[in-house]
């Protein structure tokens, strides 16, 4: 598929030369965009679900509402952005977020168990709900 995607963006490299213009940076962005189709993905929640049994309830609750009285107190995953989940799995993956427990939890993890498990977290309600509004 990668080479396809590539004779492609060198003919509209070409095309674009032409003197029928076709504007090559969107042409290009839709290339990249198809290129890394797992980037765009959408988890599993309920494969997702089964991963947080196993691998984080523990500590994280299986509602994704950490216990209390922890010591680190590990934060609260229910209803948090999926985006922000996948890229703090990757960080522990990585060693560049330092705690570990997470980097051990992180370690064996998948990209599709990454996209399952933040699928599922982001998916419950969270408690932010019940924060009082601004001025309250």
């Amino acid at each position: 598929m990668n080479k396809h995607i590539i004779a492609l963006a060198a003919s509209a490299r070409s095309v674009g030369r032409s003197s029928a213009h076709i504007p090559v940076r969107p042409l290009a962005a839709l290339l990249l965009a198809l290129a890394a189709p797992a980037a765009f993905a959408d988890g599993d929640a309920a494969a997702g679900k089964q991963i947080a049994t196993n691998v984080c309830a523990a500590c994280h609750n299986l509602n994704g509402i950490s216990n209390k009285g922890q010591d680190p107190q590990p934060p609260i995953l229910a209803g948090q952005y999926k985006d922000y989940i996948v890229q703090a799995l990757h960080q522990y993956q990585k060693n560049q977020r330092k705690a570990p427990v997470m980097n051990a939890m992180a370690a064996p993890l998948s990209e599709k168990d990454i996209q399952d498990v933040a699928e599922y977290f982001s998916g419950l309600p969270g408690p932010l709900g019940t924060l009082p509004k601004g001025g309250e």
